[in-house]
């Protein structure tokens, strides 16, 4: 595995405010799998480990692998929507009533 791609994982990882616990417990992966990923300790990791962290990161593999920039809009909102529903309800609130001023704005 080249260091970009472990570099790749590392950054979306912490973008979205993950450990590489939660990455593990989200991909199915052992921590210790996610910490040599991103490390670059494995030069060639499976390639369901790639997919499964792909998935859970809410990127596609091609992205992983080769950095195509382009992160499928599905896959996006569904690592929005994770993200959302561990959040308070508190901030759930706000968030909805930041939505709703903005579809007023119409």
């Amino acid at each position: 595995m080249s260091i970009e791609i472990a570099a790749r994982i590392k950054n979306l990882r912490k973008n979205r405010g993950l450990t590489a616990t939660q990455l593990a417990e989200q991909s199915d992966c052992s921590p210790s799998t996610i910490s040599e990923v991103e490390n670059g300790k494995v030069l060639n990791p499976a390639a369901i480990t790639v997919a499964k962290i792909a998935k859970a990161l809410g990127v596609t593999t091609d992205y992983l692998v080769f950095g195509d920039e382009s992160i499928d809009s599905e896959k996006k909102n569904s690592a929005f929507f994770r993200k959302y529903t561990s959040l308070p309800e508190k901030t759930k609130g706000a968030l909805q009533n930041l939505l709703d001023s903005m579809d007023n704005e119409d």
